[in-house]
């Protein structure tokens, strides 16, 4: 009888220290899900921000080309005036 009592809370026990680990182990798994989660949209937001740059650069490459090719023909009209 004291046998079986005895039996009993160290199953208790155990159990108990089986529902404390899985406790601990779904905190973790959670902090580590959100974890990741923000990572994700981290990196979402960054590739984001990378296209519109890459996007504004191309729009200020192609203005940049569009005044230089007017400078080249302002340059030519005034040098075939001055000649």
């Amino acid at each position: 009888m004291i046998h079986d009592a005895q039996e009993s809370v160290v199953e208790e026990l155990l159990s108990e220290l089986d529902s404390e680990t899985l406790s601990e182990m779904l905190r973790f798994l959670s902090l580590e899900l959100d974890r990741i989660i923000d990572e994700q949209r981290i990196q979402a937001m960054k590739m984001l921000m990378d296209r519109s740059r890459r996007n504004r650069e191309a729009e200020e490459s192609g203005s940049r080309q569009v005044e230089e090719r007017r400078r080249r023909e302002d340059d030519e009209f005034f040098r075939q005036v001055t000649n």
